[in-house]
């Protein structure tokens, strides 16, 4: 599961999470996914720019199409956002699960 989406570890109703609190909520939503049978999330812990999380998703599936592994190509595409210095988005995405995972099998 890559939720590469502003707050998507926010799970409650009203005002944002503050920064203590943003971690927490992400590992929640990951602990939902994985209780359904889902291996890997990677999902944001805090506002993320848009054109930097095209930029993210654009290298990591780009990666993951190349048969790299989840870690990998999570790596690639946090490089890739770094080398755009616009905010701290590179730093945003974390991973839950087995970094040696790939979604396609070894040719």
């Amino acid at each position: 599961m890559f939720a590469n989406a502003c707050f998507s570890g926010v799970v409650r109703e009203g005002g944002a999470f503050g920064p203590d609190e943003l971690s927490p909520a992400l590992a929640t939503v990951a602990h939902a996914f994985f209780e359904r049978g889902v291996p890997n999330y990677v999902g944001t812990g805090w506002p993320v720019d848009d054109a930097q999380a095209l930029t993210m998703a654009d290298r990591f599936y780009s990666e993951l199409i190349q048969r790299k592994t989840l870690g990998d190509a999570l790596c690639a595409g946090r490089k890739a956002v770094f080398d755009e210095q616009i905010e701290s988005t590179w730093g945003a995405y974390q991973h839950y699960g087995d970094p040696n995972d790939t979604i396609l099998r070894p040719a």
